[in-house]
């Protein structure tokens, strides 16, 4: 059946799942960001679908009554906190990798410090990608590379240069994608569709302006990848740019394309603090209706019933008392009664609100102790796993784009299945405590574990430096001459793990 010419869809239309999700992103990472970000998407009232965050208090109500309502809200933002301590927790350790011996030894470093483009390390370009992924479970790693343009001679250092780097794609940008399984069940993405703002410079110009571009990912008949380039022009129709690119390996076409969602779906997931963020916005209506009825209730405005013309009374206006209101003496003018009572029902309904999200999961600890601060922590088995599977998938996306980064740039041949990569195993800030860790040097002292493994809890729960070198420190104490001579033995036998 042929497709009508109005039903075709364009390049640049978006996936269906991407039209459901879409405002519930760009809502979530409002939320992540904070207050100004929240505000900032609810600059604009509407009384007919009620898609703000803080909704109006009816149909009437005219875009300047909630400008003023808006500027006075105010969002608790817990998940704002609470994600990062997640994301904290995550990344509490710096990231340890391994290598197969067949990669040379600089790449370990290349990796672990210079990851980037700009040369960011490792953790923090995950600590970049996780605050995308943690408001839409949607963030994309794509495997990019400088282009050198053909006919020009590079020196031995500038090829050196040339590494391929990690991109992070938000969900946003994401707007199209297609899979294929293969025979052995292998999902394998064969298109995948980005939509960007790009910097263009005209001749001249001292500013760039900012080009709708769609970028089109895929594997051409022949399974070969390809990037297709595709700019809006002045009629608002976006025609393609030619040629297309062709990303080389060895002066090889790529045979997939480097991209790989951060949780290792291509479909979209929802998101894992998805019920928080409701209660958030939830939270933030009750605080907000509380905070325009407590300045209600702190204000007045004084009136006089007098015959006095209109100068006699701006004279006394201006005496500095106060906002004043004439009346006819005639007139009559009374006074609502300060909502106290309300005030109370909206303090008690927050304050059921902030126990709902502690049911949930957050547990908001005031310190006892003077210090500033609240500290937020997970207290949820549901949520705990969830973290969990999160930084499986995490680290297994990851071994995927390493393997390839370090293929692409040494010419080797290894597998994510050769690549150890870990990530902090817990979600908790605390340590063990001094009493669990004479305990477990009473098990070291009693060569019931070896020293690596003691070393090993401490480095854990920060009571030794997660740098620390056992060997260069068995020698320093050697060297003391303020410590008790070590004969050799002893010292080989610490080195050893005391057996």
């Amino acid at each position: 059946m042929a497709i009508k010419e109005e039903e075709k869809k364009r390049v640049n239309d978006p996936h269906p799942d991407y039209d459901a999700m879409s405002a519930i992103w760009k809502r979530n990472r409002a939320i992540f960001e904070g207050e100004d970000a929240v505000k900032k998407l609810d600059n604009k009232i509407d009384t007919v679908r009620f898609t703000n965050m803080l909704l109006p208090f009816s149909t009437k109500m005219q875009q300047a009554q909630y400008d003023f309502f808006r500027a006075e809200a105010e969002l608790p933002g817990i998940v704002s906190q609470f994600s990062s301590t997640l994301i904290n927790g995550l990344l509490r350790k710096p990231p340890t990798l391994t290598l197969p011996t067949e990669v040379p030894t600089e790449a370990l470093d290349w990796v672990l410090e210079n990851f980037g483009k700009d040369d960011m390390p490792l953790s923090a370009f995950l600590a970049e990608a996780l605050k995308e992924e943690m408001p839409t479970n949607r963030a994309w790693i794509y495997v990019d590379r400088p282009v050198v343009a053909k006919g020009v001679d590079l020196t031995v250092e500038e090829i050196a240069a040339q590494k391929p780097f990690p991109v992070i794609w938000e969900a946003n940008e994401v707007i199209n994608w297609r899979y294929n399984t293969t025979p052995t069940g292998q999902v394998m993405l064969s298109r995948v569709i980005i939509k960007q703002d790009v910097d263009k410079y005209e001749e001249g110009e001292f500013h760039p302006c900012k080009v709708p571009t769609v970028f089109v990912h895929e594997l051409d008949a022949a399974g070969l990848y390809r990037i297709r380039k595709f700019e809006k022009d002045g009629e608002g129709e976006f025609e393609e740019v030619f040629p297309a690119q062709v990303p080389v390996r060895d002066d090889l076409p790529l045979k997939f394309i480097p991209a790989w969602p951060l949780n290792g779906s291509i479909p979209v997931t929802p998101v894992i603090l998805s019920a928080f963020i409701s209660k958030e916005i939830a939270l933030y209506n009750k605080t907000s209706r509380r905070n325009h009825t407590l300045y209600g209730a702190a204000t007045y405005t004084p009136y006089i019933l007098t015959d006095m013309d209109d100068a006699q009374f701006d004279d006394a206006v201006a005496g500095g008392i106060g906002d004043w209101m004439k009346l006819n003496r005639e007139d009559k003018l009374g006074i609502l009664e300060t909502p106290f009572q309300a005030l109370e029902s909206m303090d008690k309904a927050i304050t059921g609100g902030m126990e709902e999200m502690a049911k949930l999961g957050i547990r908001m600890l005031s310190p006892e102790i003077a210090q500033s601060g609240v500290a937020l922590e997970l207290r949820n088995a549901t949520q705990v796993a969830q973290l969990g599977a999160l930084s499986g998938k995490v680290v297994a996306t990851m071994k995927q784009a390493i393997a390839f980064m370090v293929n692409w740039r040494y010419g080797t041949e290894i597998s994510d299945n050769d690549v150890d990569l870990k990530l902090a195993e817990d979600f908790s800030n605390m340590p063990l405590g001094a009493d669990w860790m004479r305990l477990v040097t009473e098990w070291y002292e009693s060569k019931l574990i070896p020293r690596s493994l003691w070393l090993s809890i401490g480095k854990k729960n920060d009571i030794v430096p997660s740098e620390y070198d056992d060997e260069e420190g068995l020698m320093e104490i050697t060297d003391d001459d303020l410590l008790p001579d070590i004969d050799e033995e002893t010292n080989k036998n610490a080195i050893s793990g005391g057996k």
